[in-house]
């Protein structure tokens, strides 16, 4: 398994509660140069042919914002020199914005020092459903993380109110799914009793914060890679290092995770493979 370039973020060993965030270099936002970008874009448009209302959902607020996005976008295609695909100029700016990328895209506004979700383009959820966290706050919208509201929630809107327009800040969070489909909708995450460690797929969201510089709106864009945890299990330094970090877990986050009966299963393939 090529592991070149993926970073794996909080994933060190060990689990700690922490937003782990770090900053942008001028042209990292968008991964223009991914090789499944093509691949992903396609998926995109067929998901939105079959799913569309359950995909894109915005709210006036996000009109706006969606519209400076959009123009944003545009201009990085222009300065990189890359081809920008045709795009059905009828189509919402955030549509029509997440279609030329890979990513996935989410507008939040301030609304009386809250941060709310204005709307989205989400065709690759991991277990979640955009229809439930549009016009909520950021605080409700990660309800079901454990320990959000208690360790991470003031800091989080502290990080945001001193976000700066510019190129922002990323992130890599992770899961084990028993698929590689990148679109999972759905309330629940979990791992199938039956289903074999080498079976499973280590997926991982590259998240991205960035202030728009007009509105002042935050986008958070998700760039998701799906590889099977048997490549990642022959690469012993991260196969080690994902064991940790799953020992590590709380029984809380566990089950957040999907990991609460199949954990020590995993642990003891990934130290014990030497395939």
């Amino acid at each position: 398994m090529d592991l070149t370039g993926l970073s794996l973020g909080s994933l060190d060993g060990a689990f700690r509660h922490r937003m782990g965030l770090r900053r942008l270099g001028p042209d990292a936002w968008l991964e223009l140069e991914h090789p499944r970008l093509v691949e992903q874009r396609e998926a995109k448009v067929s998901l939105m042919e079959r799913m569309g209302d359950e995909l894109l959902i915005t709210l006036p607020a996000a009109d706006e914002p969606s519209a400076e996005l959009l123009a944003d976008i545009e201009s990085i295609f222009a300065r990189r020199g890359h081809d920008r695909p045709d795009i059905d100029q009828g189509l919402h700016p955030l549509d029509a914005a997440a279609r030329l990328i890979r990513e996935d895209l989410v507008v939040h506004v301030e609304v009386d020092g809250r941060y709310l979700v204005a709307g989205g383009s989400v065709c690759f959820p991991t277990r979640w459903v955009l229809a439930d966290k549009v016009g909520q706050p950021l605080d409700l919208v990660h309800s079901p993380v454990p320990g959000y509201q208690t360790d991470v929630a003031d800091r989080v809107t502290t990080f945001l109110n001193r976000l700066e327009p510019g190129p922002g800040v990323w992130r890599r969070n992770w899961s084990l799914m028993p698929t590689d489909d990148l679109c999972l909708p759905g309330r629940h995450d979990y791992l199938p009793l039956g289903a074999r460690p080498e079976s499973l797929w280590f997926r991982t969201e590259r998240q991205t914060l960035r202030r728009l510089a007009r509105t002042g709106a935050v986008v958070f864009s998700i760039g998701i890679d799906v590889e099977p945890l048997s490549g990642l299990a022959a690469d012993r330094p991260t196969a080690l290092a994902l064991a940790d970090t799953i020992e590590t877990l709380g029984d809380e986050f566990r089950a957040y995770k999907g990991l609460a009966e199949r954990g020590d299963d995993i642990v003891a393939y990934l130290r014990d493979n030497r395939d």
